[in-house]
């Protein structure tokens, strides 16, 4: 098991490191925030091929938030921004998955949880960077 764990980190640093020569790490949070909300349309109307393909674009973005992180720590791109943009961007991403559900579930439900979520973390990213308690 330790011998996946280190071929996924080698491959998640050859990622980043190619990224880099293009991309912040909080650009790479950011594009993959858009990029689930994006996708929405094209899942509500696609086909099955379509949808498929969107499944797979989603696995990418989620692997991405790894990148990320290995982008921002391991090549010195962690900042202020980042640390409450990437768990937003997290909930986002969640939240527009969730969103497809939208006719089986409660609205309002939903709604206030990706409120009170996005406000939580916003809340505990700004000032000095601390928890509140």
């Amino acid at each position: 098991m330790k011998i996946l764990i280190t071929l996924e980190y080698r491959f998640a640093c050859a990622i980043a490191e190619y990224l880099l020569r293009y991309l912040t790490a909080n650009q790479v949070t950011v594009l993959r925030c858009l990029v689930a909300v994006l996708i929405m349309p094209a899942w509500i109307y696609g086909s099955f091929i379509v949808r498929c393909l969107i499944v797979f674009v989603w696995g990418v973005c989620w692997y991405l938030d790894r990148v990320d992180g290995v982008m921002a720590r391991e090549f010195w791109q962690a900042s202020e921004t980042g640390k409450w943009l990437d768990p937003l961007a997290d909930k986002i991403q969640f939240y527009a998955n969730a969103a497809l559900f939208w006719d089986i579930s409660s609205h309002i439900a939903l709604l206030s949880l990706f409120v009170l979520d996005a406000f939580s973390t916003v809340e505990r990213g700004f000032g000095t960077g601390e928890t509140k308690e």
